[in-house]
């Protein structure tokens, strides 16, 4: 049964800002009340914020607090620790501080080579930090306004709510029936639905990601592999791929949808069943991951990777493609990865996520 996967609100304010908690419970009250009058199901309720400005130790930890808090009191979760361009101490120090706590997700903008270098460190000089990694993500060459964790931050001081989608049962059925229809009326709905939640609390509708994203059994692997008549990642996987996303785009428009984020298809390892074996099995590994970035939003995305089989110049080269892929396309991509003291075929477990394979390189 397709949902809303998130609705994330996005406020240009600060979490240290007087008044910060009361304006986020008027905030999150308002929307609540309108989804329950209307009785439109709603996965998560999200929280997204300005990037930060000020980044020493002191601040870090009280923001760390502060938004822990939040994120508990209003069962929201919340993207707060947004950095652009940090520096190796600081990708080090946030990502301890968000061990602290539950619920806080972060992002680093990247816009150039040597950027990926501290992220790398981080990854291998933390890897007992593994789970809090799923919290962090790098985005490159620009922000872009999504609901998506981690990924998302309020950008350009644009305030509002945005809408992120579990779909992938409607787009099998359109595929099975083929009936492009079915889509393009979904899309037509969840239009409707963004309008009427402006219309209730006064929010702007700043729009719908339409990236196609998994769930477990709501698998984007089959879909690519049900396009393709191949197991991911033979052959055809980039055409497939390509072909899925042209599909929803173009039903998207018909339907008039108002669109905002990355609107690409989204190969989410940990979050993707089929995915998960086909790591599991050796034949889906991380280098085929950053080749398909080529073609979707997040090649290597919570995909776990060996620090004791893997040299960090390798990891590196691995970035660089994706980077350089992201200039191509001339869209922004992210990254997610998970370290492990494991080997290859290996598993980590997470009570949101299950497993979580140990890729081959």
């Amino acid at each position: 049964m397709p949902v809303i996967r998130a609705l994330t609100i996005h406020l240009d304010t600060n979490p240290l800002n007087p008044g910060f908690e009361e304006r986020v419970r008027e905030t999150v009250e308002n929307v609540r009340r309108a989804l329950e009058k209307n009785g439109i199901n709603v996965w998560t309720l999200r929280l997204s914020l300005q990037v930060i400005d000020r980044v020493d130790h002191n601040v870090l930890v009280e923001t760390a607090i502060r938004l822990g808090e939040v994120s508990s009191k209003y069962n929201v979760l919340v993207s707060g620790f947004n950095v652009d361009e940090p520096s190796k101490s600081i990708v080090k120090e946030i990502v301890d501080v968000l061990s602290m706590v539950e619920g806080v997700y972060g992002s680093f903008l990247i816009d150039s080579l040597e950027g990926f270098q501290a992220y790398v460190e981080t990854l291998y000089a933390r890897p007992g930090s593994w789970k809090t990694f799923t919290r962090i993500a790098l985005v490159f060459p620009q922000r872009i306004l999504t609901p998506y964790f981690p990924a998302s931050s309020t950008v350009n001081g644009r305030e509002g709510f945005s809408l992120a989608l579990r779909y992938v049962d409607v787009v099998k059925e359109t595929l099975v029936n083929g009936d492009d229809n079915l889509l393009m009326r979904y899309f037509k709905e969840i239009e409707e639905t963004g309008r009427l939640i402006e219309e209730e609390t006064g929010l702007e509708y700043l729009g719908t990601d339409t990236s196609l994203s998994p769930w477990m059994e709501e698998s984007v692997g089959e879909l690519v592999e049900y396009v393709n008549n191949k197991p991911i990642p033979e052959p055809g996987t980039a055409w497939a791929i390509n072909w899925l996303e042209k599909h929803i785009h173009n039903n998207a428009v018909r339907a008039g949808l108002t669109m905002t984020g990355f609107n690409q298809v989204m190969l989410a390892v940990g979050e993707d069943n089929l995915l998960k074996e086909r790591g599991l099995e050796g034949r889906l590994r991380l280098r085929d991951l950053a080749l398909f970035s080529a073609y979707c939003v997040a090649g290597l995305d919570m995909a776990g990777f060996s620090i004791v089989r893997v040299e960090k110049r390798d990891l590196l080269r691995l970035l660089y493609d994706v980077y350089t892929a992201s200039l191509v396309k001339r869209r922004s991509l992210g990254v997610r990865l998970i370290p492990s003291l494991g080997e290859p075929g290996s598993k980590l477990e997470i009570d949101r996520f299950g497993i979580i394979p140990v890729l081959e390189y």
